[in-house]
């Protein structure tokens, strides 16, 4: 995660009411889904090392991504509103769940266009309901 936004021990968050938006259309739509701590890094292949894992236990961190907290920060930065809906395509926590070719290919074209939908469809709600998303005023 980048330092020139904010210092590295300010979390990367989504805006609460986004986020809430899509928790309930996954909820409507009987979808199970978690939220938890993510862990950010630009730390590539970390999957093959020990201890780097070890750390992600200690934390409690449910999922490892490489993108999202960029966006949360420089959105929460420039003030612009930000939610996520990510979409796990493998699981390196767990005997054999690091992604290759062939099962990520699978996930992509079981989930990517329901995920697309639920994402266009928690943003017209919000829209819909006209309800004003703000943040917050220091």
């Amino acid at each position: 995660m980048t330092e020139h936004f904010l210092p590295k021990q300010v979390p990367a968050l989504p805006t609460f009411k986004v986020q809430k938006f899509v928790s309930q259309i996954l909820v409507e739509h009987g979808y199970d889904y978690r939220t938890g701590t993510i862990h950010s890094t630009d730390y590539r292949f970390w999957e093959f090392d020990e201890r780097f894992k070890e750390k992600l236990i200690e934390e409690r961190v449910i999922a490892v991504e490489m993108e999202t907290a960029a966006l949360f920060v420089s959105c929460f930065v420039s003030k612009v509103n930000i939610g996520a809906l990510l979409l796990i395509s493998d699981c390196p926590m767990t005997k054999d769940g690091i992604k290759t070719k062939k099962s990520a290919k699978g996930v992509f074209k079981n989930f990517t266009d329901r995920h697309i939908e639920l994402g266009i469809e928690a943003m017209a709600d919000i829209a819909d309901r006209g309800e004003n998303v703000r943040h917050y005023h220091w």
